[in-house]
């Protein structure tokens, strides 16, 4: 038996616990205990995201079941996750933050950055990580052009 906060996750129904997952009162690694019920409910590329570490604090955002529109590059299909607030995104960690997430785990400086910036300012793969360079911040956050955003 397996307790998230005052929850035994073995006393609700799968949809129940679903339903709790959603809306935050669960978090993935609670959720995600129920080996049964995530291989259930999700597809392997949605069970590989909701296992990322990165996607804890946003898991609440995530929307299952959005494919890309557009024919995206293999390599990415494994990073993709639809956002409420950000669209199509991929998970990423950017290259002027590489020596940070050394230091203090990839996990922790990888973000969702939209899909159209992504391919526009490439990218490669290391360590089961996607790689982007050339993405700009400033005290609200990522710097992303409108036209990459795609709900």
């Amino acid at each position: 038996m397996y307790k998230s906060g005052s929850v035994l996750l073995e006393d609700i129904t799968a949809a129940d616990q679903e339903q709790q997952w959603l809306s935050g009162r669960i978090n993935n690694r609670d959720f995600c205990t129920n080996y049964y019920l995530i291989n259930a409910i999700f597809t392997r590329t949605e069970r590989r995201i909701i296992m990322r570490k990165s996607c804890d604090d946003i898991s609440h955002m995530i929307v299952f079941g959005k494919t890309y529109p557009l024919r995206l590059p293999d390599l990415l299909h494994k990073w993709h996750v639809y956002l409420l607030d950000k669209g199509h995104c991929i998970l990423c960690v950017r290259r002027e933050d590489l020596s940070l997430a050394r230091k203090e785990g990839m996990d922790n400086c990888e973000i969702p950055i939209p899909v159209k910036t992504v391919l526009r300012l490439g990218y490669h793969i290391q360590d089961d990580y996607v790689i982007v360079a050339g993405t700009t911040f400033n005290d609200a956050g990522l710097i992303i052009p409108e036209e990459d955003e795609e709900f």
